[in-house]
């Protein structure tokens, strides 16, 4: 499952990641459980699941292309921040 992941031009060419996450599992069957980890500089974030159909974004190749999958997660969540860090 992919993880959208936003970025924004920073000082000497570097990209400041704004938003990154990770999934404990590649793929699940319908009733497995997976775990999302997820990162963001952002109070809040909007999570969703995609069926990936093709990744490649290359103009001569099939094009990005992706399939919303309707589950319980969909929707804004709060990031937790660790004890002392403020954004």
């Amino acid at each position: 499952m992919p993880l959208i992941v936003g970025s924004q031009p920073a000082e000497r060419g570097e990209s400041i990641l704004e938003i990154v996450g990770y999934a404990d599992r590649f793929s699940v069957h319908p009733g497995e459980t997976i775990r999302f980890m997820v990162s963001s500089q952002h109070e809040t974030y909007g999570a969703g699941i995609v069926r990936l159909i093709h990744g490649d974004e290359n103009p001569l190749g099939p094009g990005y292309r992706d399939e919303r999958i309707a589950t319980e997660i969909d929707g804004d969540y709060n990031a937790i921040l660790p004890i002392g860090w403020t954004i």
